[in-house]
């Protein structure tokens, strides 16, 4: 594998998706997920599930903790695209 050394620290946020509702096969919701892409290194996939309450001391539950980290996310890519300019 050959290693593209002059972006390997480049984490420039291409696109934030989400928060999506992560549905199993009976219909319920088990959880949410936030997609964040990076020009250089592909997607990250964040899930936050209904069933792990101690994470969600900061959140009022797990819809919340997803729809706080993708707008943490969709920031961080704004400022990053304002430096361009």
């Amino acid at each position: 594998m050959k290693i593209d050394w002059k972006n390997l620290f480049n984490w420039k946020i291409n696109s934030v998706a989400g928060p999506d509702a992560i549905v199993d096969k009976n219909g319920t919701i088990t959880g949410y997920k936030v997609v964040v892409t990076y020009v250089h290194h592909g997607d990250k996939v964040l899930r936050f599930d209904n069933d792990n309450h101690a994470m969600y001391s900061l959140y009022r539950g797990p819809q919340d903790a997803a729809e706080q980290t993708a707008k943490m996310y969709r920031g961080k890519m704004a400022r990053q695209y304002a430096h361009v300019r």
